[in-house]
C-alpha cells in the first residue's frame, strides 16, 4: 500500500510542492514495482522526519541500500528501526549560514559541512537514487545539486 499514491493526492497544479510529491510517488512506484536484480544505492536527505522515514522504510524493505542524510534528530524512535533495516545514517545540518553583508555561505556550511559528503571515499560510492524531504531554500536545494 506504500508503493500506491492515496487518491487523495493533489493533481498537478504547476506549483513545486504537487509537482514534488508527484516525481517521489512515480520514484516509488518504479523502485517497489520493479523486479530487483541488484539492489540501488539510495540517499534519502531528511529521511527521518515525518515524510521521509516512511519512503526510507519502504526502500530498505524493498531491498536498497539506503543511507539517510538528517540533522539526527529522533522522531518516535524512528532512527533506530531504520537502522534495525540495515539502514545508515549521516549526521548533518542542511542549513546554510547566511552573513548579513554578503550573503549565504553555501561554501562552508549545510552540506558542504558534513563529513561524509566531503570524505571522497564515502561519496565515490555513488548513489543511484537521490530523493530529497528537507530542502527547505533555493540555495540548499543548489547545493545538493553541486555536490551530489
Amino acid at each position: 500500500k506504500l508503493c500506491r499514491p492515496r487518491g487523495s493526492m493533489s493533481p498537478v497544479t504547476g506549483k513545486t510542492p504537487a509537482m514534488r510529491s508527484i516525481l517521489i510517488y512515480v520514484l516509488l512506484a518504479f523502485l517497489c514495482h520493479s523486479p530487483i536484480t541488484d539492489a540501488w544505492s539510495v540517499l534519502v536527505l531528511g529521511g527521518s522526519g515525518f515524510k521521509g522515514h516512511y519512503t526510507t522504510e519502504l526502500l530498505a524493505r524493498s531491498g536498497h541500500e539506503v543511507t539517510v542524510l538528517s540533522r539526527g534528530k529522533t522522531y518516535w524512535g524512528v532512527l533506530k528501526k531504520l537502522q534495525g533495516l540495515g539502514v545508515q545514517h549521516w549526521a548533518c545540518n542542511r542549513t546554510i549560514d547566511v552573513d548579513p553583508k554578503e550573503g549565504p555561505r553555501p561554501g562552508t556550511s549545510g552540506l558542504a559541512a558534513c563529513p561524509q559528503l566531503i570524505d571522497t571515499s564515502e561519496i565515490a560510492k555513488s548513489f543511484d537514487v537521490v530523493v530529497d524531504f528537507s530542502t527547505k531554500t533555493l540555495e540548499q536545494l543548489k547545493q545538493a545539486i553541486r555536490l551530489l
